[in-house]
C-alpha cells in the first residue's frame, strides 16, 4: 500500500544542539514530530530537523519560542515519497571515539554549502586511526567506537555530485 502524501511542516536549524534541543523540548511537552534529515529542497546549516504535521506548526511555534529553541526557519513541505529511503535509512547513534581528537588538531578548512556557498570551519583532523577504501568516484573511511563498531563515512570525490 503507497503512503499518502500528507502537508507537513519542517523546522530547520543553525547547528545540531539546537536540533536536539527541539527533539528534547517536544518530548518533553508530548508535542507531535519526529527527527528527519533535513529535506534536500530545504537550505539549513544543520543536516537535521524537525518534521511534524502541518496543523501542529502554530504550536511548535509557541513551544519553541517558550523554550528559546533557535529556529533558522519553517517550511511547508510534502514528503516525496521516492526519497522515503533516506528517512529510513538515517539512524540515530550516541556513542564517544574509540581514540579522541586532539584539540591542537583542530584546523580551519572549508565546508561546502548545498547552495555551492562556502564557509570556513574549525574540522577535528586525525591520522593513522580507522580505515579508509577509494574507489572510482569515491571514498570511504571508517572510524572505531567506544561501545559499538565503527561508523562509516562514503563521500564523493570532489568534482563527484
Amino acid at each position: 500500500m503507497a503512503r499518502k502524501k500528507s502537508e507537513k511542516v519542517v523546522f530547520a536549524f543553525a547547528g545540531t544542539a539546537q536540533a536536539v534541543y527541539m527533539e528534547q523540548c517536544a518530548r518533553k511537552d508530548n508535542a507531535p514530530g519526529r527527527m528527519i534529515p533535513l529535506p534536500r529542497e530545504i537550505s539549513a546549516e544543520c543536516g537535521m530537523a524537525w518534521c511534524a504535521p502541518a496543523e501542529a506548526r502554530g504550536g511548535l511555534e509557541q513551544m519553541a519560542e517558550k523554550y528559546g529553541v533557535e529556529v533558522e526557519g519553517v517550511y511547508e513541505y510534502i514528503p516525496d515519497p521516492s526519497r522515503i529511503l533516506t528517512l529510513l535509512n538515517t539512524v540515530w547513534l550516541k556513542d564517544a571515539w574509540q581514540t579522541r581528537f586532539v584539540e591542537a588538531g583542530t584546523q580551519d578548512d572549508t565546508f561546502y554549502h548545498q547552495d555551492g556557498t562556502e564557509t570556513q570551519l574549525p574540522f577535528m583532523h586525525l591520522t593513522d586511526e580507522g580505515t579508509v577504501y577509494q574507489g572510482e568516484g569515491w571514498i570511504r573511511a571508517s572510524l572505531p567506537l567506544r561501545t559499538c563498531g565503527s561508523i562509516v563515512f562514503v563521500l564523493p570525490d570532489e568534482d563527484v555530485s
